[in-house]
């Protein structure tokens, strides 16, 4: 075995074995690193799901800060979800709910605001308002304020930085309706959204207007299996 193809092999072992620990790891270490998002100064923001926290890295691949821990309070998280850089430094991150949403003694799945320098600035539930939103998966941020994927109700809710809702995107034109999505970006004045159980990615705009729609189902080249972000 050549030393690259060495090199491949131990890197996709390793990749395995992170992925698959259910155990905390120490120090900066990730365990089932799940979602990421980048700034333009290539600071890099990841989920660490098991390890209940966010890891911040420059962009040498230095670690930064590392933001949250198991917990209920303000700087904590219970369930790390997706995430999103924000223009002034800091990121917004999903709080997710671990049980069922049926369980009442269970905190409700919520988004949690940190600044540049990983200290809370801003919590809200994403259960109030008349735009419930009862599990979220992705979020984005959009010019004034937050878009995030509604996996129950087949739709992205838009909220602002506050907490308020706004409004909501589930019926596309020049498109099918939104079918359970997850993954969620804006990029260059379009919602890139990943439609796993439709195995597609289909790029928005803020109107609810269809501007691309890449994949179908199958291995082949164009087509996709599950997208999730």
């Amino acid at each position: 075995m050549s030393m690259t193809c060495r090199a491949v092999l131990l890197i996709a072992v390793a990749a395995l074995a992170t992925a698959s620990s259910c155990a905390r790891e120490p120090g900066d270490a990730l365990s089932r690193p799940c979602n990421l998002d980048v700034r333009e100064d290539g600071r890099l923001f990841v989920s660490d799901f098991h390890n209940v926290r966010v890891v911040v890295f420059d962009a040498q691949d230095q670690v930064v800060s590392t933001v949250g821990g198991r917990g209920f309070g303000p700087g904590e998280l219970w369930g790390v979800g997706d995430l999103a850089a924000l223009p002034g430094g800091g990121f917004a991150v999903i709080n997710q709910s671990r049980a069922s949403l049926d369980d009442l003694n269970t905190p409700r799945p919520e988004i949690k605001l940190f600044d540049a320098n990983g200290q809370e600035v801003a919590a809200f539930s994403t259960l109030l308002g008349v735009d419930v939103t009862s599990l979220p998966a992705g979020i984005a941020v959009v010019p004034d304020g937050l878009a995030i994927t509604d996996i129950a109700h087949h739709r992205i809710s838009l909220f602002s930085t506050k907490g308020l809702p706004k409004r909501v995107i589930d019926r596309v034109k020049g498109g099918p309706p939104v079918d359970a999505p997850t993954g969620l970006r804006f990029r260059g004045g379009k919602l890139w959204m990943a439609e796993g159980k439709k195995h597609r990615v289909r790029a928005l705009s803020l109107e609810g207007e269809q501007l691309l729609s890449v994949g179908r189902e199958g291995s082949e080249d164009g087509q996709m299996l599950f997208p999730h972000a």
